[in-house]
């Protein structure tokens, strides 16, 4: 295996232990209800010269939940399509459907115009006691793992390296090993 072949595999195995431990962290944190956000979280990796960036993507609102909403940014809580939205999750969640499903949805709207989102009576849902942060903590969760990855990888592309270093020696009938590594 070629050192960009190894790094390609890398960069491929990294992508997924981070997509994994974010989502698992998300399901921890009591979010998944109907699986749209897990489902739309999808990852891109981009190499350039010698730099390879892994890019994540997913649904706007998981950044919200990601980093909750203080109350003063919050400027229309009984806008229509805020409560209406709000009238869905209440069916999910809860089952509620009709007036009773609307009441309940204003009662949550006014709730986060006081306290913001998330509200603490939905920690709850969370078997982590938290409500934010999931993005960095399910990295910061994955980061024993990517450290493996890479621990596992270097000595094969060292391995390579040597060999090809090697093989150069011999071919040129030299003595000296130069070994030019980018």
């Amino acid at each position: 295996m070629t050192p960009e072949q190894a790094f390609d595999m890398l960069s491929k195995e990294i992508a997924e232990i981070v997509l994994l431990s974010v989502k698992n962290e998300f399901i921890a944190q009591g979010h998944n209800m109907t699986g749209a956000l897990l489902d739309s979280i999808k990852y891109e990796i981009k190499t350039e010269a010698k730099n390879t960036v892994i890019n994540y993507y997913l649904l706007d609102y998981g950044m919200i939940q990601n980093y909750g909403v203080k109350n003063y940014e919050i400027k229309k809580p009984f806008a229509r399509p805020r409560i209406e939205g709000l009238i869905k999750f209440v069916k999910n969640r809860m089952g509620k459907s009709g007036k009773e499903a609307e009441a309940i949805a204003f009662a949550i709207a006014n709730k986060h115009k006081t306290l913001g989102m998330p509200t603490p009576n939905s920690l709850r849902f969370s078997k982590t006691g938290k409500r934010t942060s999931w993005i960095p903590d399910g990295i910061q969760e994955a980061n024993p793992k990517i450290n493996e990855a890479i621990n596992r990888m270097i000595p094969e592309v060292i391995s390579y390296m040597l060999v090809l270093a090697f093989a150069e020696v011999q071919k040129k009938d030299s003595k000296n090993l130069k070994i030019l590594i980018q």
